[in-house]
């Protein structure tokens, strides 16, 4: 297995998405809120704060960090932290459960998939993924039991 750093535009997506679905803002809005709140309250930020986003964003870069130091042993191929941009477009739910199966991949090293940031951001891409089966058609047509 390897490991490298994202980038701060994976971050930024990231962002995006649990910025814009912070409160319900769309038809199915509510199930993808429950989403970014959830995960919101399991890492202690609040999404309406520019503070907690950066914080987060750091947080994001600095357990990527400890997993690339915990594959290599080394941190000098580690770029220096670089501020997500706020400007990334809002990633489709797909492309959301696709950017963090990547950052947890890039992070899956060492003692790090044991913390709680880590399975805090492995629940939000299973409740993502979850929602949006909820959200589709066969799913409202499919038996019960």
């Amino acid at each position: 297995m390897s490991s490298f750093m994202v980038g701060p535009k994976t971050r930024a997506r990231i962002l995006a998405w649990l910025q814009r679905y912070r409160h319900g803002a769309s038809r199915q809005g509510d199930r993808f809120s429950h989403c970014a709140a959830n995960f919101a309250e399991m890492v202690g930020v609040e999404l309406d704060d520019d503070n907690h986003i950066g914080m987060l964003d750091y947080e994001l870069y600095r357990v990527n960090r400890l997993a690339v130091f915990e594959r290599y042993g080394d941190l000098d191929m580690v770029p220096e932290f670089e501020r997500a941009t706020n400007g990334e477009r809002v990633p489709s739910h797909f492309q959301m459960v696709k950017t963090l199966s990547c950052y947890l991949y890039q992070c899956a090293e060492g003692h790090v998939p044991e913390t709680d940031f880590y399975k805090a951001v492995e629940t939000l891409r299973s409740s993502i993924a979850l929602a949006m089966v909820y959200s589709m058609p066969e799913y409202d047509a499919a038996e019960w039991g």
